[in-house]
């Protein structure tokens, strides 16, 4: 069989995967096949498993059977290869071969042909050995280097391409949705475009320009350019190493809100009850727990100010009965001093008046009577309070006892509070093992690992833009080197050649991204038409030539995207994946991890109508029980081809889903 005879690059066709095995890679113990044979009607294959099952390494597979150290796109180096392959290794197994087997059909217009792609890894020691084997439609090539492989797959699935094609939901939704999503709109579209190898190009021709330029030029300058370009070099290298880091930083952080949601979905679906009841509850409990703050900062605040009041409550009543004791008797004894200055004179007027001895006798009795009745103090004086200071106290003394009886009152509101609130979360408990402090506490700390991988991925951003700038000023060094080197007539006219055919492909780059990003914004349009519901707030995306999305709503306003639903970020993910796969004109199986995400049924209805069966020949879905659930099988099943679910016993696969 000869190369010409299989040669993809007159035209990919239709691409589908019709097999894969799996042979101890990851947690599939031995030999595990999946058959994802579709139809044009069914073109679904449905693929169920719990977290940790082993769904995302299906995707992960692929890739590594079909690009080996270029799992990635970049060529990785030989001790992290090394490395990355004894990780994928199932655990216990490490004596026997682990293998990847894929079988892919390319429909063209007049046959079918099947290429069988495996690798199959065996220890050797300390190292790893890898062998590849390719065969059509059962025949090895033979006569096909692997070098040539890298070419014919790259024609088949492009590794750019597979980065669209196969995708976790949870990672590109929060890509999307971020604020560095221009960065992976515009090389996606440079990528499925054919833009990235307009730039690949350019790229070679610049360093055609440099050879030609250093030809015969004086060899101190030579090296002095070298150098800069050996710093250049030196700094592409560091930004490619970060931007892998940050890769695996989305990777991690989608898996996070992965997990995030799963614990919400698993904490309401423990509850056994509707989601508006379930928020009932929670926003009760919430209205409750703000209530018992409010109450007991009352208290606190209650005692600190009058507490001390209350706790000497007794002690100021007797202070003020020794004070009016104290006030009585002064004012008794002035009375009584003022009448015996008075008596004798008083009792003359009263004798010469009546004349009558008996008569002075009785009133001078009366008077000695009423005069000792006066009360008697015996205490040395103290306190000396006038008796408006004593009814000032009394009277302040008996706000706080009104005051105290509303603080009692309060104090048993709060209790009630308290109590109202532990019938609820026992009345959560019944339904789930977690309870609301326990689970939005786990929600906490998700969040706070997500926030801090976003500032690890800002730090690695910012060292991105720096490493950038130098090389810039780098390149403009060698430029102002290169002004001085000596050329030849025929050399200068070389380099104008090289210079006139890359200011065309700058040109022709410019009118091409031009054109693609309307296409893009257009088919995004299309089917996010198709997605959106009445009440959604988006109602139209528009796309600038920096790869920016813009959300309009009904009044053309701006809508920030953090305003949205997660159903609308969902759809609007779904929208921008779908543009790409159009925009493409790639005909590949499309692999779809956490497919559906947190979305209300009528985004799903939506979705499972109107865009998996116009998403491509073949769509696998790698879902979790709370994403496609038995609610969603029924709109499903039409275009269902297989389903199967993965567990963990010694049969890993099974036909069928969750029960």
């Amino acid at each position: 069989m000869t190369w010409s005879k299989i040669n993809p690059m007159r035209g990919s066709g239709i691409l589908k995967i019709i097999k894969l095995t799996l042979c101890n890679f990851k947690n599939y113990r031995g030999e595990n096949h999946f058959d994802f044979s579709v139809s044009p009607d069914k073109n679904v294959v449905l693929i169920g498993g719990m977290n940790g099952s082993g769904k995302t390494s299906i995707p992960e597979a692929i890739r590594l059977c079909l690009y080996g150290r270029k799992l990635n796109g970049q060529m990785i180096n030989e001790k992290k290869y090394e490395a990355y392959i004894n990780d994928m290794w199932t655990r216990g197994e490490e004596k026997k071969n682990m293998q990847i087997s894929l079988d892919v059909a390319v429909d063209e217009n007049i046959r079918t042909t099947v290429i069988t792609v495996s690798r199959t890894f065996k220890k050797k020691g300390d190292s790893v050995e890898e062998k590849l084997t390719i065969t059509q439609n059962g025949r090895e090539l033979e006569l096909i280097d692997s070098s040539y492989w890298e070419h014919y797959l790259r024609k088949l699935i492009p590794i750019e391409a597979s980065r669209y094609f196969f995708f976790d939901g949870e990672t590109i939704r929060s890509i999307i949705t971020s604020s560095d999503h221009s960065d992976y709109l515009l090389m996606a579209v440079k990528d499925l475009t054919g833009i990235s190898e307009l730039d690949v190009l350019r790229d070679d021709l610049l360093e055609v320009k440099k050879r030609i330029t250093r030809a015969n030029s004086k060899k101190e300058i030579v090296k002095k350019i070298e150098q800069f370009e050996k710093d250049v070099s030196q700094q592409m290298a560091e930004v490619g190493t970060i931007r892998y880091e940050i890769s695996l930083l989305q990777a991690e952080k989608g898996e996070l809100i992965k997990q995030k949601n799963d614990l919400d979905d698993k904490f309401n679906r423990a509850l056994g009850t509707k989601e508006e009841k379930n928020n009932k509850i929670k926003k009760e409990i919430e209205h409750q727990k703000s209530l018992y703050a409010e109450l007991n900062d009352y208290v606190q605040s209650y005692i600190q100010s009058s507490g001390h009041i209350l706790v000497c409550s007794d002690l100021i009543k007797k202070m003020t009965e020794e004070a009016k004791k104290e006030n009585d008797y002064f004012a008794f004894s002035f009375s009584r001093e003022r009448i015996e200055e008075r008596k004798g004179a008083i009792l003359e007027r009263i004798k010469e008046i009546c004349g009558d001895p008996v008569m002075y006798s009785k009133i001078e009795a009366i008077f000695s009577e009423e005069l000792s009745g006066f009360p008697e103090y015996t205490g040395q004086p103290i306190l000396d309070l006038t008796h408006r200071q004593i009814e000032v106290i009394k009277g302040e003394m008996l706000s706080r006892e009104f005051e105290l009886d509303e603080f009692i009152s309060q104090l048993r509101k709060r209790e009630g509070v308290f109590i109202e609130k532990e019938k609820l979360q026992k009345a959560l408990s019944k339904y789930s093992d977690m309870s609301l402090d326990e689970f939005e506490s786990a929600l906490q700390k998700f969040n706070s690992s997500i926030s801090e991988i976003n500032g690890r991925i800002l730090e690695k951003e910012i060292k991105i833009n720096t490493a950038q700038q130098t090389i810039q000023k780098l390149r403009k060094m060698i430029s102002e080197e290169e002004k001085s080197l000596i050329l030849s007539t025929r050399d200068k006219h070389a380099i104008g050649i090289v210079d006139d055919v890359i200011d065309k492909i700058m040109i022709q780059t410019a009118l091409m991204l031009s054109e693609n990003v309307d296409l893009f914004e257009s088919n995004v349009n299309e089917m996010y038409s198709l997605l959106k519901n009445k009440k959604d707030m988006v109602t139209n995306i528009k796309i600038d030539r920096d790869m920016r999305i813009h959300l309009r709503g009904s009044s053309k306003k701006s809508i920030s995207v953090e305003w949205i639903s997660e159903g609308e970020k969902s759809i609007l993910m779904y929208s921008i994946m779908y543009g790409l796969v159009k925009l493409s004109k790639k005909k590949m199986p499309l692999i779809i991890d956490s497919p559906l995400g947190k979305m209300d049924s009528t985004h799903v209805e939506k979705i499972v109508s109107n865009l998996y069966p116009s998403l491509g020949n073949q769509v696998i879905l790698l879902s979790h029980d709370r994403e496609v659930t038995w609610e969603v099988i029924p709109l499903l099943e039409p275009i269902i081809s297989r389903k199967y679910l993965l567990t963990e016993n010694k049969i890993k696969i099974k036909e069928g889903y969750f029960k």
